[in-house]
């Protein structure tokens, strides 16, 4: 009798038994991340860093600020940046600053990356980002729009009018030197990306929030697996004045 039908059957199911197995425990695992950054309590001493940088702010403001650093932690998941997904960008100065505050309480910092990514989130100066800020800042803008995300976020992707609260926020809260995103800037960044996307005959950076999948494309320069993801920090989008990535100011991804 011919078993070899019957052995290939038996491995093609168990290779799709594990392949499903594989992705539902990865499905569990980004949920639990998701939900750990949501429920995150930042350092208290996180706030006072904050405020002797602007001192202007009032609770509510940095309340404003701390949402607008979960948001980008967020994006940075769901871009799946720590599994070779695209970069993303930080379109705002004052939660950039907020995460180099809290990249300089070391212990505190790798201990949330470890639950909230797997991997240490470094910040690498946009200069070292191995693609341009358009693209990591049309990203961050592709990942705030992702219906899966937005279920995910504690309150939604919150915004100010009409505008993303990461891209509102420094002209929201006058910060000096901001990235100054309104209604038309993030029209202009978000027809870059369109015309990008459409260059290379792709349909974009995708969220494993939506589809499951590895979280970018080959038009929008994935990184490496590596053992760290970084980000980088500052520059300008077309049709605004600054923005950066999670690359910080700059964007996620590896440098």
């Amino acid at each position: 009798m011919n078993l070899f039908p019957f052995v290939l059957f038996a491995l093609v199911f168990v290779g799709f038994v594990a392949f499903f197995a594989i992705r539902l425990n990865r499905t569990v695992r980004l949920e639990q991340r998701a939900t750990f950054i949501n429920a995150y309590r930042f350092p208290a001493s996180l706030r006072g860093k904050l405020v002797f940088k602007y001192s202007q702010l009032t609770t509510e403001q940095i309340d404003q600020v701390i949402k607008g650093l979960r948001q980008f932690f967020l994006v940075c998941l769901s871009a799946n940046v720590v599994n070779g997904g695209a970069a993303v960008g930080m379109p705002s100065k004052v939660v950039d600053e907020l995460w180099h505050q809290f990249i300089l309480m070391s212990r505190e910092y790798s201990e949330f990356c470890d639950q909230a990514f797997g991997k240490y989130l470094h910040h690498t100066p946009d200069a070292e980002m191995k693609n341009g800020l358009d693209m990591s800042l049309s990203n961050t803008l592709h990942q705030l729009h992702s219906p899966g995300l937005n279920t995910r976020m504690a309150g939604g992707a919150a915004a100010i009018a009409g505008v993303p609260l990461l891209f509102a926020m420094d002209r929201a809260l006058d910060i000096e030197g901001g990235y100054q995103y309104d209604a038309r800037a993030v029209e202009v960044l978000e027809l870059k990306r369109k015309q990008l996307l459409a260059s290379s005959g792709s349909d974009g950076g995708g969220s494993v929030f939506d589809d499951g999948a590895s979280g970018g494309s080959a038009s929008l320069n994935n990184c490496s697996d590596t053992s760290s993801i970084g980000c980088s920090d500052g520059g300008a989008s077309s049709g605004s004045d600054g923005g950066g990535g999670c690359g910080g100011g700059g964007g996620c991804g590896s440098s």
